[in-house]
């Protein structure tokens, strides 16, 4: 599934908490930035933190880029952020 956060600033952690299934046992966070010398971007940082401090850490949270550049996002692209969430050692 997909959960799409329309507002980042300020982060509501509890809220991201409630939108997330019970059955949730990977997240791939995509960014529309790039940070350069930080641990992981913006919205991956926000969620990765935000399942650590509630207990969720049999969730596996992985980050990733998108659009970058004006780049074109295609339906190709997202199935292989699907097929890595589903692969036995998904790639960080």
């Amino acid at each position: 599934g997909v959960l799409k956060v329309r507002l980042f600033r300020p982060w509501d952690g509890a809220r991201f908490l409630g939108a997330l299934p019970e059955t949730v046992q990977r997240i791939c966070v995509l960014d529309r930035t790039k940070e350069p010398g930080c641990a992981g971007e913006p919205l991956f940082t926000d969620v990765a933190a935000t399942l650590h401090f509630a207990g969720k850490h049999d969730i596996l949270c992985i980050g990733g880029r998108y659009g970058l550049g004006s780049k074109e996002f295609t339906p190709n692209m997202v199935l292989s952020i699907y097929e890595n969430l589903m692969s036995a050692a998904p790639k960080p």
